[in-house]
Parts: structure tokens; sequence; C-alpha cells
């Protein structure tokens, strides 16, 4: 108990100087935690720590499920498994055969295969649910290709835990798991919305409920003998179902950043000192994993119908080692079906990828700028679209995004007869969009070729619904002389954007959707420089009441 109180105190005495250091430098949190768990291998062995990464795992997996089996990601989910079946495929033939040629044999070539084909949503959110970020299209798209890759994962932590390998114990392994799963479906889809019902969605009733289920799902595990992290992903669906899954989110943030931070800083204090063997393994998982996989991706997302915005997005969020993959090599390791040098490998790959992935999260504008050359953009339903509809807009409302705030504004601009075009980027869209006879483009709205279309130098009013700031930014340059809404989600980039030249921004907790609304028809009725002025006020006074 002594010992892993002291291992304990090393990590968060680590963890929080290297944090401080790395926000001083404006540097991803991820970077800072894997950089303390270098630094306290001077002080504990890495084989004392194999246990606390697992606990890491664990929690991570729990939140992975609670994400994973939300509505959202879900719906979307038909597009992320038609990219996935000729992803996965294609990334594993390439790496079993470099691994086969390098002299691996068929169980450990699988290994090294699995650890460069497979990714997790969790690493590109720099450790934090960023609630604002759930609804975007690149967000959705690569969460629901995770969702499919994290079942497969699940899968082969199930077959990897069964000893001796036979076709009962594997029909037995396989059969508790169908159970399981069905079990988590049926309290998430009725057992789990009555309880939150219950107790009045109360925030520490819905924690509790969280962690007695993952405990109860875990002992499930431990009594068939089959791998825990496969009962907390498990847990994690059964608690999935929205809008509760955001509640337990949002009350779990802080257990999240204390299994996250021992998860990442002992996975940094596992990193062995390279022979030439492991060198050239893990170099090998890394370029797959940050090159090979990101391009073919790309690819084949824009073949979808997506932008290349969207394309490139997504991929920077698969660029990375799966914590799942890291969970069954370790599984592996602690049951001596892997290579030692292999397993190091994917250590040191993993903690590699973890760092650049939340670099290039961070920096996808310039990357984007780079490699969209290199990508081939496949069908555009726009282009189906008559061109004359364009050619003859006057006067018309541009509405940039067609969610659940986009579709209110388009209706009640139809209810006051104002002539509307619509710009979105999600091709999930494209019938509703058809079938309402709204004139739409299904493009980005960072590109110029988007807004020459939209013939925005006739326009007399632009609102962007999505609160992404480069759109906004990138709309507020435009050379036109309509009025310009747009959204967003702190205070102080609200007041930035009216800097800039909008009419008004909204933000959401000041100003509900019935609310926008009503400022959209107000902003086509009202002297631009009075609207800006009210905005102003509701938005000092919000940062007043803060204050």
């Amino acid at each position: 108990m002594f010992e892993i109180i002291l291992i304990l105190t090393l990590i968060f005495v680590a963890a929080t100087i290297m944090l401080a250091l790395t926000a001083k430098a404006g540097q991803p949190t991820i970077a800072g935690y894997i950089i303390a768990g270098f630094i306290i291998t001077f002080f504990v062995e890495g084989e004392n720590l194999v246990d606390l990464v697992q606990l890491g795992i664990l929690f991570l997996a729990f939140i992975m499920g609670v994400r994973s089996g939300s509505e959202d990601v879900l719906v979307i989910a038909k597009n992320g498994l038609k990219i996935t079946v000729i992803l996965l495929p294609v990334i594993f033939i390439v790496a079993f055969g470099l691994a086969w040629l390098l002299g691996l044999n068929y169980l450990n070539a699988t290994y090294f295969s699995i650890a460069a084909s497979l990714s997790s949503t969790f690493i590109e959110t720099d450790l934090k649910t960023d609630f604002k970020e759930l609804n975007l299209v690149h967000r959705k798209l690569a969460e629901s290709i995770n969702v499919i890759e994290d079942f497969i994962a699940i899968i082969i932590l199930l077959l990897i835990s069964i000893v001796p390998l036979t076709a009962q114990s594997v029909g037995m392994s396989l059969g508790f798991g169908i159970i399981l799963f069905f079990l988590s479906l049926l309290i998430r889809q009725k057992v789990f919305p009555w309880l939150a019902r219950l107790v009045k969605q109360s925030s520490e009733f819905i924690m509790l409920l969280g962690l007695s289920f993952l405990a109860g799902f875990i002992g499930l595990c431990v009594l068939f003998d089959v791998s825990i992290i496969v009962g907390a992903f498990a847990a994690g669906i059964a608690l999935s179902k929205s809008p509760y899954n955001i509640k337990l989110l949002d009350t779990m943030g802080s257990l999240n950043e204390f299994f996250s931070a021992i998860f990442f800083v002992t996975l940094g204090a596992l990193v062995k000192q390279p022979d030439l063997e492991f060198i050239v393994y893990s170099l090998l998982i890394i370029l797959i994993t940050l090159i090979v996989k990101p391009l073919l991706t790309m690819q084949l997302i824009t073949w979808e119908g997506y932008n290349k915005r969207t394309a490139v997005n997504t991929a920077l969020q698969l660029d990375h080692v799966s914590e799942f993959a890291l969970m069954i090599a370790i599984q592996a390791s602690l049951m001596g079906f892997i290579n030692s040098s292999l397993f190091n490998a994917i250590i040191i790959a993993s903690v590699i990828t973890f760092i650049v992935s939340s670099y290039t999260s961070r920096y996808n504008g310039h990357i984007f700028n780079v490699v969209q050359r290199f990508i081939h953009q496949g069908r555009t339903v726009h282009d189906e679209q008559d061109a004359k509809v364009f050619a003859n807009l006057d006067h018309h409302v541009i509405v940039v995004g067609y969610g659940i705030k986009g579709r209110s504004i388009v209706k009640a601009l139809h209810s006051n007869e104002h002539a509307v075009l619509v710009i979105d980027n999600d091709p999930l869209h494209y019938e509703s969009l058809r079938t309402s006879k709204i004139p739409f483009l299904l493009m980005d709205a960072h590109d110029e070729i988007t807004w020459k279309t939209a013939m925005v130098n006739k326009a007399r009013l632009i609102v962007v619904t999505p609160h992404i700031q480069t759109v906004s930014e990138t709309v507020l340059r435009l050379d036109t002389e309509a009025s310009i809404i747009v959204s967003s989600y702190d205070i102080l980039d609200a007041r930035h954007l009216l800097s800039l030249g909008s009419a008004y921004v909204n933000v959401p907790f000041i100003l509900a959707c019935d609310d926008i609304k009503k400022a959209v028809i107000s902003a086509l009725n009202s002297n631009p420089d009075d609207f800006r002025k009210l905005n102003q006020k509701e938005l000092q006074r919000q940062k007043s009441d803060e204050d």
C-alpha cells in the first residue's frame, strides 16, 4: 500500500510541475504528462507501473464507451463503416507484410499490425471532453470510425484472454461478450434513463450510478475470467444514452483527468532504452500511423463526398496508436505471447504518436494547406444542382450550417418570406436539403470558391451557426456589404469577433435557440450599428456578472 501511495505521489508531483511548464509554454497537456513519466523513471522501476497503466486505460475505456454510444455517433456510423471496411484491411495487410519481412512470426506480426492499424478519438481531445466540438462533422466522422475500431479491439481482448485456446473456451468467451453487450444495450435503452429521471438527473447520483455500473460490469468480467477492459467499455455503452451521457461526462470530468494523468505519466515511464530491433519496429509503426493511414483516410473520406478540409481534420484525429491496441500489447506481454522488443516498440510508438497527434490536431489548418494538393476530390453532391438557382440569387440570406439551430433559422426566414441559401459540409444533410427544395451548397465555408458560388456580393445577411472561430473569421474577411451574425462559446472571442465587424455574436448560454431566430429577423430590420451596440452591452453585462 505504501509503495502505491509513493508512486502516485511521484506521478502527481511530476505531472503538476510539467503541466505548469507546458501551460506556460502553450504546449499540449499530453506532452507534459509523458515527460513527467520520463522523470519518475529515475525513482520507480517501470515494471511496477504496468498495473497503473491498466488502471488508467480501464477508466479511459469507460469514458470512450460513454461517448461512443451516443446517438450522434451512431447516426453517422454508416459512413464510418464504408471507410473503415476499406481502411483497416489495407493498413493491416501493409503492416503485416512489413512485419513478416522483418522476420516476426505470425502472432507477433499480428500484434504489430494491430498497433499500426487501430486508433481512438480520446487523444485529440487533449484530455478534455470538448462538448462544443462534439457536433462538428469531422469529430462525428472520426468517432464513428473509432467506434468500429473499438469494437474490433474489444473482440481481440476477449480472445487474447482465453487460455487454453480451444473451440469451447472461445465459444464461451464470445458468448459472454455478446451477453454483456446485450445487457449494456438493455440498460442503455431502459434502465439508465429511468434511473436518471428517478433521481431528477442529480449530478451526484448520476456519477454514483456511473461508478456503480462500472464496478458491476468489471465484477462480471472477473467472474467469467475475461479482460476487465471489455467490462469497462460495455459499462460505458450502457450509460451512453443522450442526453444523460452528457451529464455523466460532465460529472466525471475530475476523475477523467485523474486517471488520464495516471495513464499518460506511467506510459512515459514504461519507455525503455532502445536497441536496433526496437528502433526499427517503432519507426515502422510510427510511419504507418502518422503518414500512411492518414493519407489513405483522407482520400477515402473525399471519395465519400466530404470536402478536403473535413477529410484532413478527420484523418488528423486518427494519427496515433489506440489505447486499446496498447492494452492488447500489455495483455499479450503479461501472458508471454509477444516479443519483448516489439512490446517496447509499441510503447514508444504510442508515446511518440500521442505527442505528435496533440500537435497535428492543434495545427490542422497549416497541415491542410500542405497536404490538400495531394488529395483527389471525389464526387460532390452539389454538382447535381442547377447553377441557375445561384445565378438568380439576390438580396438573400446565407445560413452556414444546417444543424438544429440552422434549420430553425431557415424555417423562421421562410415564414417571413426571405430568400435563403444554406452552406453546409455534411453529406448527411443532403437529402433533407434536397427534399425541402432549399438552395444549398455542400461545400467548405473556409473556401473562397464557396462564397463566390453563393453570390456573397449580393447577399443581405450572413448567419454562421457553427461555433468555429476560423469559419467566423473567414466570413468576416469577405468583401461584402452584408451584415454578419456569427457564433462563439467564449465571451472574449465574441468581443473579438465584434471588433472584426460582426453585427452580432450568438453566445449559446446567453442566447437561446428561439432568441437567435429573433435576432436574425431583427438584423434584417435594424440599423447594423445599433444592433452591434446592443450585442456589446449584452456581452459586457455577462462579463460583469462573471467577474
